[in-house]
């Protein structure tokens, strides 16, 4: 469990930032077979409550993963050792273990808009994605800390490969239960079981502050931020949307979602970095790189509206696989619910 050290060489770091890039690409794409074979399977109406979930677990990845990842590894940077972190699980595992079961109850009392369904399964994989959320988030950051990055890249990969290779064979034995591609979803959380040795922490290293002031920061922001940009499937549901609407607006949110997939899994170098330069009170470097991130997305946002709409509109089928189902129809919900009236541009679509 030695660290590698701080001063990583230029080729070192290159070959970092390759390994991650390709593991972000392989997940991101993993991502989009994974949803276009529930979707093929399905149909569009039926794969709604897996589309409903897939938009909830980006919202666990927000609040609870991504910042205990960066926690984990920005703590470790910050105090030289894993102390902190180990001091700080107790807390982290009860606020978690909270959470959990309190939003399965609000997915549950919420099951008909949400997932229009009346079981109870998909509220309990509501609490199975916040946990294994929380615990993917943990072992990714203490691999980032320990700069493991191409155990980080390989996470990546493993995670998504493990619902494709479970929802094929499911496609192949005929199941249509959307409850089951919704446990293939919840199925790639056992990554954080190929290195269980990363919770085995470490006594070295100088105490830190409560880690529930940087994760309640930071989760705020991560969760209002994938609230913009998944949120839709789940605001739809709740105004009344027809389930085959739900899965379409999901599709195209994920299509366009692919420049944020890919980058997030490349900023796992950065966390230690940020640290260090903060530690050192650099803040003429700190204000000269966050120049150059805003300089650079406005630059990038720009040339990519005309590339989406040009890319999009055949894309979207092919990728996703869900418009020729929505457009051919599948058998109504006979659940009453809201009327909630599209616009135009959206019938194109459904």
């Amino acid at each position: 469990m030695s660290r590698r050290p701080a001063n990583a060489t230029p080729g070192r770091v290159a070959r970092d930032s390759g390994v991650l890039a390709v593991g972000s690409l392989l997940n991101g794409l993993l991502a989009y077979v994974f949803f276009a074979t529930v979707t093929r399977v399905l149909g569009a109406e039926a794969a709604a409550p897996v589309s409903v979930l897939w938009a909830y677990w980006s919202f666990a990845a927000a609040a609870l993963a991504f910042p205990l990842q960066h926690w984990a590894a920005r703590s470790v940077a910050a105090t030289g050792g894993e102390h902190a972190v180990r001091r700080s699980l107790p807390a982290v595992a009860a606020a978690v273990l909270t959470l959990a079961p309190v939003l399965g109850l609000v997915a549950w009392l919420a099951r008909d808009s949400l997932f229009h369904r009346g079981d109870a399964w998909f509220p309990v994989l509501v609490v199975l994605a916040t946990v294994g959320s929380a615990l993917t988030g943990l072992v990714r950051g203490m691999l980032q800390a320990r700069e493991r990055f191409g155990a980080v890249a390989l996470a990546l990969v493993m995670e998504n490969l493990i619902r494709c290779v479970v929802s094929l064979a499911l496609a192949a034995a005929g199941n249509h239960d959307p409850a089951a591609y919704g446990l293939a979803l919840v199925a790639g959380y056992v990554t954080a079981f190929i290195w269980p040795w990363t919770l085995r922490m470490t006594l070295h290293g100088d105490d830190h502050e409560s880690p529930l002031v940087l994760l309640g920061g930071a989760s705020g922001g991560q969760l209002l931020g994938q609230v913009a940009l998944t949120g839709g499937p789940v605001l739809l549901a709740l105004a009344g949307g027809g389930p085959a609407e739900v899965t379409v607006l999901f599709a195209g949110l994920a299509l366009f979602r692919a420049p944020y997939t890919l980058a997030i899994g490349m900023v796992a170098q950065l966390t230690a970095r940020f640290t260090t330069l903060v530690v050192e009170r650099r803040r003429d470097v700190l204000d000269r790189i966050r120049s150059q991130l805003v300089a650079a997305t406005i630059v990038l946002a720009g040339l990519s509206a005309p590339v989406g709409a040009l890319l999009g509109p055949p894309l979207l089928p092919l990728v996703l696989a869900t418009t020729s189902r929505c457009r051919a129809g599948s058998p109504r919900s006979s659940r009453p619910r809201r009327r909630w009236r599209s616009p135009a541009w959206w019938r194109h679509w459904c």
